[in-house]
């Protein structure tokens, strides 16, 4: 029954199919160049107009306003715990800006995660810090932030890189 859709379903989109003849590679190659070049301008002029801020949601506000409280009790450590998509990434970066760490680690269990949280980090504080991967082959110790797997950081070897006051700002994503 499958295989019947299947051919039923290839039968249908053979039948539509365009045939392809120098006239029609033609057009094409001239669509293709149009758009090519359109797409060239727009890039050229959307590279003059200025990207939105990133601001915080709701939750993130009142989350900052939490952790600002703590640090008003010279409090240096806080716990967030909200569910998978609520922003806790961007809302470690909002408060990091915030914050103004001279250098920041951000630890978390997959390299793939670490390199999503540093675009994060990238579109809250665009080109003002240095960002780099310690995780795997990477070791950009040289770097504002560190983006690291708890794999790789929690080496002794790894870990003794860095002076234990070397970050004024870590935040373990777990």
């Amino acid at each position: 029954y499958i295989i019947c859709n299947a051919i039923k379903e290839f039968k249908l989109e053979f039948e539509k199919a365009a045939h392809v003849n120098m006239d029609f590679i033609s057009y094409y190659e001239e669509l293709y160049k149009r758009q090519f070049e359109f797409n060239k301008l727009i890039n050229e002029r959307l590279g003059a107009v200025q990207v939105k801020e990133i601001s915080p949601n709701v939750m993130q506000v009142e989350a900052l306003s939490s952790i600002e409280s703590l640090r008003s009790e010279g409090k240096n450590k806080a716990l967030l715990i909200s569910a998978t998509g609520t922003g806790k990434t961007h809302l470690s970066a909002f408060d990091a800006k915030k914050f103004k760490p001279l250098r920041l680690l951000f630890v978390v269990h997959r390299a793939n995660i670490a390199k999503a949280a540093m675009k994060t980090y990238e579109s809250v504080f665009g080109n003002t810090k240095t960002m780099g991967m310690y995780s795997g082959s990477q070791r950009e110790i040289d770097k504002d932030f560190i983006f690291s797997t708890i794999q790789t950081i929690s080496k002794y070897d790894h870990l003794n890189m860095f002076d234990p006051g070397h970050f004024d700002y870590i935040v373990i994503d777990e």
